[in-house]
């Protein structure tokens, strides 16, 4: 019984998919992280080691879907999981928000730090072509990046801003980073 309940609460915080935390769980934590920080005040974590959030979106994706079928893309979502899970390891939280929207979150980093693994993340879908009945796919990922300031309490807003600069990659040419910075509260 214990075990099922274990695997209920699992079920509920994860993608089915690709296995990695559901939008409500990883919202759920960012604002834990939020209110912890809040609570902590300006004593607490150095503001330059506030962490920060990255947003990304993959460029291309319905490309896959369109050409190759669903299996194919629910594959390419599988595998960018992993990706995300290998480069952020114990040191933050993946998660997938929906569709081809991913989020990752850098608990204490810094923006260098976040801009780092952003780049690495970038160039590691950029220099993959899945391939799929016969056909390459040069796919490639927008990010927007958002770091996390000691005013910062409400994780909606945190993450509009984030997705707003992954919008704001993706008017400038896809496949980059874009920085942005929340606004005072």
């Amino acid at each position: 019984e214990r075990a099922a309940r274990q695997q209920q609460s699992w079920e509920r915080a994860h993608d089915p998919l690709t296995q990695l935390l559901n939008r409500a769980e990883f919202e759920l934590r960012l604002q834990m992280l939020l209110d912890a920080r809040a609570a902590r005040g300006p004593r607490g974590v150095p503001e330059e080691d506030g962490g920060v959030l990255l947003f990304m979106d993959l460029d291309h994706f319905t490309v896959v879907n369109d050409v190759a079928g669903h299996d194919a893309g629910d594959d390419v979502l599988r595998r960018l999981a992993r990706l995300l899970e290998s480069e952020v390891g114990n040191s933050g939280w993946a998660a997938r928000l929906g569709g081809d929207e991913f989020a990752v979150l850098l608990p204490g980093s810094t923006v260098s730090r976040g801009q780092a693994v952003a780049e690495q993340l970038r160039a590691a879908v950029q220099a993959w072509e899945p391939a799929y009945q016969g056909r390459s796919f040069t796919l490639g990922l927008s990010i927007g990046l958002v770091p996390l300031h000691l005013g910062s309490q409400d994780a909606a807003a945190v993450l509009y801003a984030a997705d707003m600069a992954c919008y704001q990659a993706k008017r400038t040419g896809r496949n980059r980073v874009a920085l942005a910075q929340l606004p005072a509260q």
